[in-house]
């Protein structure tokens, strides 16, 4: 029984000292805890970014250049003749149509010269007429009938000549003066019939000729009024395209000298956008290429496409004459469509009517710019342009290395500035070169906030990425460039 008893009691008493012991290391353990989050640095205050993945594509290098709005046509108008100035039914800023007349000089003078040369055209077309019909044909039947005339006197003259020689040689009954005067009659009637003859082979022969000459006559006569013609229609200015009136030169009652100026015209529902190229960026345009025209003034962008490219650089300047050509349509083609579908009159109908009424959309001289290639396509980076970090001499990026998931659905990392160098741009994004690969996440908005020593990390977070544009979208799985060091 006391075995049993002294038993009990030793296992308590080792029970009592083991707890006692657990209960002095826990608190040990506890108190050490304590005491290093106590003594650990705080979390870091992660700022709340928008981060967007670094895009490798082929890129097109461009450069804005800066043009003037060129009217596709112009013309300083003069006067063709000498006259006086009686009507000018235009003014500046008017739309004027091929064949619309922009001044009128006095016509009475050549207007009368034209009237009798047009009656002495009748005249001469009238006596062509008759040589035709009448007058050759009557002629000649009575060359013929005056022919067979003498013809039968000179036969009856002959035998009548024959008899009385035969007479006077046989028997000596006709007197040698008989037979004289006999033989003067016949010679006189061969002459006849001869020279009849002979008037109606010319007659014959000539008739041609005197129809050629009649018919010269003819084109003389019609010459002359298609120049007097032409010497009135130029007493009448026009325009040889549709455009709009830009200078006016002259106005009623002043004296207009062959050669002086009277208007100038400009087309501008086409214009052309001229600048000039540096000569290494002219290497890359095409005529064709599709361009697009911003004017400032307007706050309106166009499309147009390359339309001449100068073959003679400016060796001031050296730069190459490019020009752009654009329409200034109002309508676009379906508009255009459905308008002519509903009865509404052919495009280039509506298209000047609406001019008439708004004007121009671009006027000559405005300035305008465009963005054309410099380069070749080329493998390039791009980064939104907002995650650039402007100021100082060197541009900068925030990326983000090693992110890791977070709390509440949050992304964390720490965002490090490296500095980049920029290249061409490509709508919101534009080419870098640095310590950046395809893929590498950069802050693109939120970056304002980020202020570190250079080379010190600043922790950020944030809620999934930016998306990409859809050009760019098929790009992000490219793999990384061998060429751009990490």
């Amino acid at each position: 029984m006391r075995y049993v008893l002294a038993t009990i009691v030793m296992v308590a008493v080792v029970g009592a000292a083991v707890g006692g012991g657990l209960y002095v290391v826990r608190n040990y353990f506890a108190e050490t805890e304590q005491q290093a989050v106590a003594s650990a640095p705080p979390a870091p205050d992660r700022k709340l970014v928008s981060v967007t993945p670094a895009v490798a594509t082929h890129i097109e290098p461009r450069q804005i250049f800066v043009g003037t709005v060129m009217p596709l046509r112009r013309a300083v108008i003069g006067s063709a003749v000498d006259g006086r100035v009686v009507e000018v039914p235009i003014d500046i800023g008017v739309r004027v149509a091929a064949g619309q007349k922009l001044a009128q000089l006095l016509t009475e003078t050549i207007s009368l010269e034209l009237e009798a040369a047009e009656h002495e055209l009748s005249l001469r077309e009238e006596e062509l007429r008759l040589l035709k019909e009448f007058t050759l044909p009557d002629e000649i039947t009575e060359a013929e009938a005056t022919l067979a005339t003498n013809a039968a006197l000179a036969d009856h003259v002959a035998s009548r000549f024959n008899l009385l020689k035969s007479l006077f040689e046989e028997r000596g009954a006709v007197l040698p003066q008989e037979l004289s005067e006999a033989g003067s009659a016949k010679e006189g009637a061969v002459a006849k019939a001869t020279a009849a003859r002979r008037r109606l082979e010319l007659l014959k022969e000539n008739q041609a000729t005197r129809i050629a000459q009649a018919e010269s006559r003819v084109r003389v006569q019609t010459a002359l009024v298609h120049r007097l013609r032409d010497m009135k229609k130029k007493h009448t200015v026009i325009s040889r395209f549709n455009g709009y009136v830009v200078a006016k030169h002259t106005e009623i009652g002043q004296w207009a000298n062959r050669g002086d100026l009277v208007a100038e015209v400009v087309a501008i529902d086409d214009v052309e956008i001229e600048a000039g190229v540096l000569e290494d960026h002219a290497q890359a345009l095409r005529v064709g290429l599709p361009i697009t025209v911003q004017v400032p003034s307007i706050n309106k962008s166009f499309q147009g496409y390359v339309s001449k490219i100068n073959p003679q650089a400016d060796p001031r300047t050296r730069t190459v004459p490019v020009k752009v050509r654009v329409s200034t349509t109002p309508f676009n083609e379906y508009e255009l469509i459905a308008v002519q579908m509903l009865g509404g009159g052919p495009p280039q109908a509506w298209h000047h009517a609406y001019c008439e009424e708004h004007g121009p959309a671009l006027k000559a001289g405005m300035l305008a710019q465009m963005e054309l290639p410099v380069d070749v396509p080329q493998q390039a980076l791009l980064v939104p342009k907002d995650a650039l970090v402007l100021g100082g001499e060197t541009k900068r990026l925030w990326v983000v290395k090693s992110p890791a998931p977070g709390k509440d659905g949050f992304t964390e990392g720490d965002a490090q500035l490296i500095p980049v160098k920029t290249g061409a741009a490509k709508g919101g994004w534009i080419q870098v070169e640095g310590d950046l690969r395809p893929g590498d996440l950069v802050v693109s908005k939120g970056n304002e906030r980020l202020v570190a020593p250079p080379g010190t990390p600043v922790a950020v977070h944030w809620q999934g990425e930016e998306p990409l544009p859809a050009e760019l979208a098929q790009q992000r799985q490219i793999p990384p460039t061998p060429s751009l060091p990490r």
